[in-house]
């Protein structure tokens, strides 16, 4: 990428900012948060990982459309929780959560997204690697972090 490419992006997120700033004050103050990209993360994961609709992401950050990379600052639409949300919250301690292989994601976006460690992940599925995990499989996904409880994807 050129300095010219590097400074069109630059001025492109600084604009995006601006007018979602204000629109957001307009809209009883919707949140945006920064996310860099990291090692193997997509669009998609990124969007599933804070639970937007990949749509609004690509609304904030148009640029990305075209290819994203390590180091990228994408915006992230802050979504308040709905009465939903929290249920299935507290529902998920109930029984070990599960996660449905989608097209695009790798076993180490998945974890991040969990905030889980990769080694963790691959220890509540034995015989699952990076080779060996298809669309469609389904993964148990262990409890977070810090967490005694299973969390629902984010």
């Amino acid at each position: 990428m050129t300095l010219s490419d590097t400074c069109r992006r630059a001025l492109l997120l600084l604009s995006t900012a601006l007018l979602i700033y204000i629109g957001a004050s307009a809209q009883g103050g919707r949140r945006i948060r920064e996310h860099e990209v990291q090692r193997e993360e997509t669009v998609y994961s990124i969007a599933r990982r804070y639970g937007v609709a990949i749509d609004k992401v690509y609304e904030l950050n148009p640029w990305a459309r075209q290819q994203i990379k390590v180091g990228d600052k994408l915006l992230i639409p802050s979504t308040p929780a709905t009465p939903a949300t929290t249920s299935a919250a507290s529902s998920s301690s109930q029984s070990p959560k599960k996660h449905r292989v989608e097209t695009g994601e790798t076993l180490y976006g998945i974890s991040r997204s969990y905030g889980i460690d990769l080694a963790d992940l691959l220890r509540a599925n034995p015989g699952v690697t990076s080779s060996t995990v298809k669309v469609g499989m389904e993964l148990v996904i262990p409890g977070a972090k810090g967490d005694s409880a299973t969390t629902t994807a984010p």
